[in-house]
């Protein structure tokens, strides 16, 4: 009996994808559980949500950059467009989404945090990671949360070269090397004598997550998002990733086997994680498909950024500025401050994102990946 294989799919242009949104607002809510909370734990075991959500964003951004280049590489090849007309018009484009709320916000730090000018460099160039590397006693005084931003604007700084400049065929085996090159990192940081902290804060420690993002994007490209391989493949790396992430979170809680537990975990999470974003990618059903639909989730989706940037200082902003002018003082419940310092994020973001970033945002289509069709006639 002959087998045909399946045959290669032409990669379609991303279409707007809502759920992903919503991924991206139950991200940062769980980032905002880890900032906000003095304790997030499930049935008595500690669980980070704030590492879940960094995660959870590191494959959505690995899968939807990935994509979004592999559109523009179709266009190269149907000469619609030039490599250096994608890669210029890929910086600028990112450039104009990430930049203004942070720039803004490490503008405001410069009036604001003692002793941050000395630093300021560092923040403007995203190299924090390197900074809080160096020199620990910084992170937890300087934007901690910011060395994820630089995580992401040191891995949009690459990816345009991969995806654009490595031949169409070389682009999966690279995306498992890009996965494999995650873990192998950290084992080798570890043995040379740098510590996790260390080793997390840099790009290779979380190629795994981002690659499996990656990863996705490529099979989808060259498959078919339903392709019965994807489909088996994605089932497969679910079923290891579950059992295998919550065992890393129970080992992490009691601490047993440290080593192991640091090296495996970006992995395990990256395994479920880009289960849940294909499904989400081709829209779950049900109960999971209207919740993920639910146009607030899908709003807190679409501002997610600005929530990341200025959520961490709404707790010194109330507490210091604004509640003791009101008389009033940080509540004692959990749930009740978590609502309050959300509803405050949410304000800031949504100013921020409908006054500053989204104006600034639309310029971006004065940079498109390719040439307009010619009109017939």
């Amino acid at each position: 009996m002959t087998v045909h294989p399946e045959p290669a799919s032409t990669h379609r242009p991303l279409g707007y994808m809502p759920q992903l949104d919503s991924l991206r607002a139950i991200a940062v809510l769980g980032v905002f559980a880890a900032h906000f909370l003095s304790h997030t734990s499930i049935w008595g075991v500690y669980v980070n949500t704030g590492d879940l959500g960094v995660k959870l964003f590191f494959v959505l951004s690995g899968f939807l950059i990935t994509s979004i280049l592999l559109s523009a590489k179709d266009k190269i090849h149907n000469r619609r467009t030039t490599r250096r007309q994608v890669i210029v018009n890929f910086y600028l484009r990112r450039y104009l989404r990430l930049t203004p709320a942070y720039f803004l916000y490490i503008t405001l730090g410069l009036f604001m945090l003692p002793g941050f000018s000395q630093h300021f460099i560092w923040f403007l160039f995203y190299l924090q990671n390197f900074l809080f590397a160096a020199k620990p006693e910084t992170f937890s005084v300087y934007m901690p949360h910011f060395w994820t931003l630089a995580i992401e604007e040191q891995f949009y700084l690459v990816m345009p070269c991969i995806v654009i400049l490595v031949p169409k065929p070389w682009l999966l085996p690279a995306s498992i090397l890009l996965v494999c090159a995650g873990p192998l990192f950290r084992i080798l940081g570890m043995v040379s004598g740098f510590t996790e902290f260390q080793v997390a804060l840099m790009l290779p420690s979380q190629f795994d997550t981002l690659g499996m993002g990656v990863l996705l994007a490529v099979l989808i490209a060259r498959f078919g998002h339903d392709s019965r391989r994807i489909r088996t493949l994605l089932r497969t790396t679910v079923s290891l990733g579950v059992p295998g992430a919550c065992l890393a979170i129970y080992s992490a809680h009691v601490k047993a086997w440290p080593l192991g537990t640091f090296v495996a975990m970006n992995f395990f999470l990256g395994c479920t994680f880009v289960w849940v974003i294909w499904r989400a990618a081709a829209g779950f059903h049900g109960i999971v498909g209207r919740v993920l639909e639910w146009s607030p989730l899908v709003y807190l989706g679409r501002i997610s950024y600005g929530l990341y940037v200025y959520h961490f200082n709404v707790h010194g902003l109330l507490r210091e500025h604004l509640l003791p002018r009101l008389g009033l003082s940080i509540p004692d419940s959990e749930l009740a401050r978590y609502a309050l310092f959300a509803a405050v994020a949410i304000v800031l973001a949504s100013c921020s994102w409908h006054f500053f970033e989204q104006p600034l945002n639309r310029l971006k289509d004065r940079f498109p990946y390719a040439n307009p069709r010619p009109q017939e006639g």
